[in-house]
């Protein structure tokens, strides 16, 4: 069987945008996995660079890499039909540039239904993940006291190289009172170079490392995220100022792509009971060689530290994990003195581009003294180089993002000015104040 499309997250591959244009509705195509809308990518390479993987198989090899009739009446994933009916070119007619007749039906490298027992063997390699449940519409997005408000970067043509972090871009949002975020919708404009982007509130325009005069992050986008729907019980505080910027990941160095991603903010006047925050536990020292089945880094909050960081129990209502291509598993773990751990995120495959929200109804509840463990697996097999902690995304990370309240009870001691709220440690060393 000829495997048209591989999986996004597989550690180790990045989207290869240069298949998208090649194959009708290429940047349209159904995703096989559960609570997802397009396929991020069509073909992939090596993060350490090297061959490409295509989306034909050997077929599109031979085939120059071209759409043509022998390449679109084939049947690459045994369904029944053909890869030009799956992709909306019934008569193998479309040329590249041009608009298809059709729009595409189904995953043409993926057998349908994509979990049933005829299509098991053909679709081992498929590794979905577990379902997310971040719905597209959080439930409480259409009650009336909700105002809506669509921000988008400025149209910016992403440089030739392969990783830039934007400038942050600030916007204006009414001041006339204070607000409660509750709940964000992404928007995103180009699935081919946008690796995350970063929500912050400020207390004025303009970036500042002075505290509390500048910015702190209030939610992550990942690949695969559609929205964030905060606690009922909770909101992002803010007043006048929201900030967001944008990883770009160019992989091909292409000169002619552009984005104008975004998101929808949600917002209140009606203030809910408690102010959130967002807390990050992780390890910022990572060292992976190339070629290893299995390396374990782990992040350690420990009870000296989440004493010195709580001013009181903190309630936690999701949870992200967050590493990169290399990711193999990760979890969090609580541990209570006198009590067995207690997972919290547990991410066995983790498929990037297909990331878990862990949402707790009711709140698990982190007391002062309590230890928090992030452990994250990494499989470099992919990669001919050593791979160390870094913002890009060769580099890898290991954190775990968490929305808590109140945020009263949360201790202002980030490594960086916009992650007020963290517990870090570099190496064995703890990151948190050395004394009460």
């Amino acid at each position: 069987m000829i495997l048209i499309f591989l999986l996004l997250g597989v550690p180790g591959l990045q989207a290869h945008a240069f298949y998208k244009d090649r194959i009708p509705n290429g940047h349209h195509v159904t995703h096989p996995c559960p609570n997802h809308v397009t396929w991020p990518g069509v073909g992939h390479r090596n993060e350490n660079g090297g061959g490409t993987r295509n989306p034909f198989g050997d077929d599109f090899a031979k085939h120059e890499h071209k759409w043509n009739e022998a390449l679109c009446r084939a049947d690459s994933d045994g369904d029944g039909l053909t890869n030009g009916q799956e992709l909306g070119d019934p008569e193998c007619v479309w040329t590249e540039g041009a608009e298809p007749a059709l729009p595409s039906t189904s995953h043409p490298g993926v057998c349908d239904p994509w979990n049933s027992t005829e299509c098991k063997d053909g679709n081992a390699w498929l590794q979905c993940g577990p379902v997310r449940d971040d719905d597209d519409t959080c439930k409480y997005f259409n009650q009336p006291d909700v105002m809506k408000m669509t921000l988008r970067y400025p149209r910016t043509n992403v440089p030739a190289v392969e990783t830039t972090y934007s400038r942050m871009h600030f916007f204006d949002l009414p001041d006339d009172k204070e607000y409660h975020l509750i709940g964000v919708r992404f928007l995103v404009d180009n699935f081919d170079v946008v690796h995350h982007m970063g929500i912050e509130r400020c207390s004025k325009a303009g970036r500042f490392d002075d505290v509390p005069g500048g910015c702190d992050v209030i939610t992550i986008y990942n690949q695969g995220l559609k929205v964030q729907c905060v606690d009922p019980a909770a909101g992002f505080r803010f007043k006048k100022y929201l900030s967001m910027q944008i990883h770009w990941t160019n992989v091909d160095l292409r000169s002619d792509i552009y984005d104008a991603s975004g998101f929808e903010v949600y917002y209140t006047a009606k203030l809910r009971p408690h102010d959130a925050a967002i807390f990050t536990v992780g390890q910022q020292i990572l060292n992976i060689p190339p070629g290893q089945t299995s390396v374990v880094h782990h992040g350690v909050c420990s009870p000296r530290c989440s004493q010195l960081l709580l001013k009181g129990p903190i309630h936690v209502t999701s949870a992200l994990n967050h590493m990169h291509y290399l990711g193999q598993s990760q979890n969090l773990t609580l541990t209570r003195p006198g009590q067995a751990p207690l997972t919290l995120t547990d991410d066995r495959r983790p498929t990037y581009g297909a990331p878990m929200m862990y949402r707790f109804s009711p709140p698990v509840v982190i007391n002062p003294g309590d230890e928090m463990e992030v452990t994250c697996n990494y499989q470099s097999l992919s990669t001919n180089v050593t791979t160390t902690y870094g913002e890009t995304s060769r580099n890898e990370m290991c954190y775990v993002y968490m929305t808590v309240y109140p945020v009263q009870n949360l201790v202002n001691f980030g490594v960086r000015a916009d992650w007020k709220y963290s517990c870090f440690q570099n190496g064995n060393v703890d990151l948190c104040p050395a004394s009460e």
